[in-house]
């Protein structure tokens, strides 16, 4: 994985701002590298949170004195881990995870730079490894508890449809707020861990949709959409959110797009051509309800090119 600029600031940042500290309080005994990564790794095991202020004063001062060390930035992110695991608030991970991530990249940059003295990327490989399935496991976890979240949300939905009293109609929304607001800091953790895959953001417009929220899914959808290798069905999905909405001129580039994908798609033209066919002529509504006359006789031409008896 490259090396984001964020996580390179962060190295520089942190180093310099060791040194200036240093400078005013007085700088310290430099000790050998091994003695400060003894002592973090003693009171990060302790389990003890108020030991592990040590670890990071011992952490932070090797790499004030050392600079980039793969072995300090292991036990940095052993010890961020620990934070999220010992808490059970969902917002309260959030800048834990963030930092165990800066440094689980951390080690990589080390091992990928040359620069480093070989003796500070020592088993660098190894330690980016473990690091790399701590952070791994936790995504996961994040992702299924969010999805098991949508899964409660549909239900409820489906449920307050056929639900006429006043108060069950209450709770159930409430009920459902709630798992929203749970499923969202699930997605946004696991989106801190790993940003390039699409499938969180996914998961939290879909469960936006479920409240009838097609405002905030479409925010979600769109964030997905700069990170999807396939575009083609989340094209399709923003378009018709923006159709629940009434917002035809809106829908009309992601729709023009999709269509612009199936009509090159195998799939689309075979197992699904009757689907695409309606959903041409929806776009042809939408061009109509713009007054985009012309773009709507393109559109249903392109129709009767493909379904000649289409009425």
């Amino acid at each position: 994985m490259k090396i984001s600029s964020k996580v390179l600031l962060f190295i520089v940042l942190a180093v310099v701002l060791g040194s200036t500290l240093s400078v005013l309080a007085g700088k310290p005994r430099k000790l050998p590298a091994g003695s400060y990564i003894t002592t973090a790794r003693i009171e990060i095991l302790s389990g003890d949170e108020e030991r592990y202020k040590t670890a990071i004063a011992m952490l932070d001062s090797l790499i004030m004195h050392y600079g980039p060390h793969s072995e300090g930035y292991f036990w940095m992110n052993q010890l961020y881990y620990d934070f999220i695991a010992k808490r059970s608030d969902l917002k309260e991970k959030l800048p834990y995870v963030e930092l165990a991530v800066v440094y689980a990249d951390s080690i990589r940059y080390c091992c990928d730079n040359k620069k480093v003295p070989k003796k500070y990327r020592k088993d660098c490989q190894e330690q980016s490894a473990r690091a790399d399935s701590t952070m791994e496991r936790l995504r996961r976890e994040f992702y299924h508890d969010g999805v098991e979240q949508i899964k409660e949300i549909t239900q409820i939905s489906e449920d307050l449809k056929a639900e006429t009293d006043s108060i069950s109609i209450a709770y159930y929304k409430e009920r459902r707020a709630a798992l929203v607001d749970s499923c969202k800091d699930n997605m946004v953790l696991a989106i801190a861990i790993d940003p390039s895959d699409p499938h969180p953001y996914i998961g939290l417009a879909s469960g936006y949709e479920k409240s009838d929220d097609y405002e905030t899914a479409l925010v979600w959808l769109k964030k997905a959409l700069d990170k999807a290798d396939e575009r083609d069905e989340l094209l399709r999905i923003i378009s018709y959110d923006h159709i629940s909405l009434g917002q035809y001129c809106e829908c009309i580039p992601y729709f023009r797009e999709f269509i612009d994908i199936a009509v090159q798609d195998s799939f689309w033209l075979n197992e699904n051509r009757s689907a695409l066919i309606t959903d041409m002529n929806n776009l042809t509504i939408c061009y109509n309800n713009c007054k985009m006359f012309d773009s709507g006789y393109v559109n249903n031409r392109r129709i009767l090119a493909m379904d000649p008896e289409n009425t």
